[in-house]
């Protein structure tokens, strides 16, 4: 056959031919693709700096997503130890910002598959360094609730009472202090002493210290109130006995929570004179007065200190026992 019997054979009927060299082409690409399937792993992102000098102004993800597509029979055998992702910083020598490719690095077991797509979510990452930086700041105890009613913080101690941060310059900068975790003194009367964390903090910022010892001062609001025109009570009296003019009255002067002095109402003998030792008649010139106000109060004054008193026979009972003997 010569060339020109070869070329007439070729090119005689032509389009059915090139249709059907399509329709295999699609058949094997379609074949191809019905036995292939994908899988995602969730990786860790690994990053180079050599520039200990800059630092990026928000935190970098900790993992990238990699879509790995090949045949079912292969997929199968893979794992995420199989692939590696990681971003080079060490080219970048000055504060910017930059769009940086994030690299993935399959293991040769996975070079070698000739069918294998491997694709990265995100492609590249948008990045800002920033120089490094690094102050004290104060430590700020911060607080949730109050005291309990009639109670009051009046003082607190934290030590150390300053912390070093480092990070970006443009984020230490606006610092001014670094807040606690919250401290819950809801119902306190009681002082609390603890050991403390600093609060949330900037992902991109470290502390050289995480632990703090807390001291707070919880005290009674304390507050004075006075009585008078106390009726003054003689207890311990023999039956036999009486007062002579027995209607003594006195004052008393008091301190104590706030709450406790508001709910307060002097009962009948917190002022009283123990007369246990008075055993006849007679003129008592200075009898003490005592108070007995209760264990929650203070007393600051009390009037009268002292007092005279008649003592007399108690012709009531005398009488009453005689009617009764009759």
């Amino acid at each position: 056959m010569n060339v020109k019997e070869f070329f007439l054979s070729v090119t005689n009927n032509w389009p059915a031919k090139v249709l059907s060299i399509m329709l295999a082409v699609f058949l094997f690409i379609f074949q191809r693709v019905n036995t292939m399937d994908s899988r995602n792993f969730e990786v860790p992102l690994t990053v180079t700096v050599n520039n200990n000098e800059l630092v990026t102004t928000k935190p970098l993800p900790e993992k990238v997503r990699i879509t790995i597509r090949t045949t079912q029979t292969e997929l199968a055998n893979f794992s995420e130890s199989d692939i590696a992702a990681s971003i080079d910083l060490s080219k970048f020598e000055n504060p910017g910002t930059y769009t940086v490719p994030i690299d993935a690095h399959p293991s040769l077991s996975i070079i070698d598959i000739d069918s294998i797509e491997i694709n990265i979510i995100p492609r590249e990452i948008k990045i800002t360094l920033d120089k490094k930086a690094g102050k004290y700041f104060p430590v700020n105890p911060v607080y949730r609730g109050s005291a309990a009613p009639g109670y009051e913080l009046v003082a607190q101690r934290i030590a150390p009472d300053k912390v070093w941060i480092e990070g970006p310059a443009s984020v230490v900068n606006l610092l001014n202090s670094i807040p606690t975790e919250e401290i819950d003194i809801t119902g306190r009367d009681t002082s609390i002493s603890r050991i403390v964390r600093i609060g949330d903090l900037n992902p991109v910022l470290t502390s050289n210290e995480h632990n703090f010892q807390f001291t707070a001062d919880i005290k009674s609001i304390e507050k004075i109130a006075e009585w008078d025109a106390l009726p003054i009570v003689f207890t311990n009296l023999s039956e036999d006995l009486m007062v002579k003019d027995g209607a003594h009255t006195g004052f008393i002067r008091l301190q104590g929570n706030e709450r406790d002095i508001a709910a307060y109402t002097p009962e009948e003998g917190v002022l009283f004179v123990d007369c246990s030792e008075i055993k006849s008649e007679g003129e008592y010139p200075s009898m003490s007065v005592q108070v007995n106000a209760g264990e929650n109060y203070h007393v600051l004054k009390f009037e009268p200190e002292t007092l005279s008193i008649t003592v007399e026979k108690n012709e009531v009972n005398k009488i009453n026992g005689a009617a009764e003997d009759g």
